[in-house]
């Protein structure tokens, strides 16, 4: 998702509604951080992990992107 999309989204909703996301493993927990992170894109393969993860500085890799990330 792109910013553009997060906000044409956010738009539909009344601008004092509560933003929310899922708790680690059940129940919900306000959005708490939001910061510019580097990411290299689909380095994961586990299932369990999401496809992208942050830079890994230490073997040299650098950013395919710049995001926002929101938890």
């Amino acid at each position: 998702m792109k910013v553009k999309e997060l906000i044409d989204e956010l738009r539909k909703y009344p601008a004092d509604m509560r933003i929310i996301l899922c708790g680690y493993e059940e129940g919900y927990v306000d959005l708490q951080i939001i910061k510019l992170t580097e990411i290299e894109l689909n380095v994961n393969k586990e299932s369990y992990y999401g496809p992208h993860d942050d830079v890994d500085e230490l073997n040299n890799h650098k950013a395919d992107e710049v995001a926002l990330l929101l938890s």
